[in-house]
């Protein structure tokens, strides 16, 4: 494979060798920089399959080593995202009970029925024994879209291709120029 490398890095380095000696000012010169161009593009499409002669048996034994292994990460997926569902319920629980404890406290001091070195007491002791959680818990931020039409422009994508689709197909998308521009090809 090296042998094969160092023939191509001798190929593309005479090209780099020879766009400098490139000067299109008449009709001649650009025909020669239009064949260098071909020449060029040639030499892209062997290294493109020389690339692909290589890689495509790993691509293929890798997607057979991933098929054989996604049915059992799959199923651990669902196993996990089950356990942590049944942990976030049960902290949510403790902690809303927690909450109801509090709010009970605060409404029996409102009342007159326990003094406020006793509320202050209690909860400092439900602090203190608070559910221990090994692993810990996290919040992760989501987003839900409620209204795409409130959303700033920064946030949005455009999709490219699906304009220019849109465009060949005679359909007029409000707020961009589609124009054609001349690209030199080879």
């Amino acid at each position: 494979m090296n042998k094969e490398i160092q023939i191509i890095e001798k190929r593309v380095a005479k090209c780099e060798e020879l766009k400098f000696k490139i000067v299109v000012n008449s009709q001649e010169t650009y025909d020669q920089a239009l064949e260098f161009g071909k020449n060029v593009n040639r030499l892209i499409k062997e290294v493109d399959a020389q690339e692909k002669d290589i890689t495509k048996p790993i691509n293929d034994s890798l997607k057979k080593i991933r098929d054989a292994f996604r049915p059992a990460k799959d199923k651990l997926e669902a196993i996990k995202k089950e356990i942590a569902g049944v942990m976030v319920e049960y902290i949510n629980a403790e902690n809303a009970k927690k909450k109801l404890e509090a709010e009970r406290l605060e409404a029996r001091l409102e009342r007159g029925t326990i003094r406020e070195d006793t509320v202050i007491k209690k909860l400092a002791i439900a602090e203190e024994t608070k559910t221990v959680t090994k692993g810990g818990m996290t919040s992760v931020l989501t987003v839900k879209i409620i209204d795409k039409t409130k959303i700033p422009m920064d946030y949005l994508i455009v999709d490219e291709s699906k304009i220019k689709s849109a465009h060949r197909s005679g359909i007029k998308i409000p707020g961009v120029i589609c124009e054609y521009k001349n690209v030199a090809r080879m």
